[in-house]
């Protein structure tokens, strides 16, 4: 057994369905459900009872639970301490899977082949994912969304800028308008990005503060948003750069009135123990610009 498992257990108790607990954990429904058959066929005992419409822990399922809970802890700590052993000329990075989408993963190999004392290693992840092992000290820095952080905490410095952009069917009413304000498209069907992704946070954070009417038909990826907004099935939010990536036809994007920045930032600890290689990369950054 896995502390990867032990984590979709956990997750899995955390949501309301598995679905939910899936879509936290950027995995699909299957694979979770997998995952925790494996580990009851491991322990010899069901761990949900799956009769009802809605799966809940058995008894040993509740017992497992409870006495799983420290061990996960205690873990993220000693990966903690761990992180003063590390190559002090190695930087750990995490990020959001964005790095193609504002040509980061290029300006990274040059930045290495600038400082070739200084090795990267860059792992992915979502939102929730990257927040967490950030804060258990698996990395050093983390490239993310600006709104993602309270600043005082970090340094933190803009690494490329985009904006939050409305999607529309080419035969919306709005579509030939240059820019538009949330509040026109009051009572709209929207179909937005995945629960785990930032541009989704960012959307409904903005679509409540509009204060609109607005009906979530579903949540889907990029490449299934723009198919099912060009029939007209419902409209978007999207960040334009991911628009640029998977357009189509019979979509139009349209800015929104006042403008929604989607900043992509770099932040790190300020007491962080490699803060010469951390300075040199911001410094590369920054003279990018």
């Amino acid at each position: 057994m896995t502390i990867e498992q032990l984590e979709f257990f956990k997750e899995a108790v955390k949501q309301p369905t598995f679905l939910d607990a899936a879509e936290t954990l950027h995995i699909s429904q299957s694979s979770l459900s997998k995952q925790i058959q494996k580990m009851e066929q491991e322990l010899g005992v069901s761990l949900f009872d799956r009769t009802g419409r809605k799966a809940k822990l058995t008894p040993a399922g509740e017992y497992f639970y409870r006495e799983i809970l420290p061990f996960i802890g205690q873990y993220h700590q000693i990966v903690r301490g761990l992180s003063q052993f590390r190559d002090m000329s190695s930087l750990k990075i995490g990020t959001l899977p964005i790095l193609a989408l504002y040509h980061l993963d290029s300006a990274l190999k040059q930045f290495m082949s600038l400082h070739p004392e200084i090795s990267c290693t860059i792992c992915e992840a979502e939102e929730e994912q990257l927040m967490r092992d950030f804060s258990d000290g698996l990395y050093d820095l983390i490239i993310a969304r600006e709104t993602m952080f309270n600043s005082s905490h970090y340094c933190v410095f803009p690494i490329a800028q985009d904006e939050l952009i409305a999607a529309l069917s080419a035969s919306h009413p709005l579509a030939g308008r240059r820019n538009i304000r949330l509040k026109e498209l009051s009572g709209e069907n929207f179909i937005l990005m995945n629960p785990y992704t930032s541009i989704y946070q960012s959307s409904i954070r903005e679509l409540k503060k509009a204060g609109i009417n607005f009906h979530l038909l579903r949540t889907a990826r990029a490449e299934s948003i723009l198919s099912s907004v060009a029939i007209g099935e419902g409209v978007s939010l999207l960040a334009r750069k991911n628009f640029e990536v998977f357009r189509h036809a019979d979509v139009i994007p349209v800015s929104l009135d006042p403008p929604v920045r989607l900043t992509a930032v770099a932040a790190y600890r300020p007491d962080s123990p490699r803060c010469r290689e951390l300075a040199e990369l911001k410094n590369f950054f920054s003279g990018r610009k």
